[in-house]
């Protein structure tokens, strides 16, 4: 007999292998999208990874962005700081 747990989510609860690295969201999606045994098309997995990428150099953009806003050089500037509503 194998062991399994209970795991529950908003739909309810299903038995899990306990020795599954996955849980109840894994087991929902293999119950219901059946799969086909082909392969994800090489493409597919490359635009994927552009828009991962993307969304890297988004990020680290962003994140100097605002670094360079936070600096006292920028602060400095404020002057009577009328401008910034203080």
């Amino acid at each position: 007999m194998k062991s399994i747990r209970m795991e529950s989510d908003s739909i309810g609860s299903l038995e899990v292998p306990a020795e599954a690295l996955w849980g109840i969201h894994s087991k929902r999606a293999v119950e219901n999208f059946p799969l086909t045994n082909r392969p994800v098309n090489k493409g597919l997995i490359h635009a994927f990874a552009a828009v991962k990428l993307a969304a890297i150099r988004t990020n680290q953009a962003i994140r100097k962005w605002s670094d360079d806003l936070i600096s006292p050089e920028h602060v400095n500037r404020l002057g009577s700081k009328t401008e910034s509503n203080n």
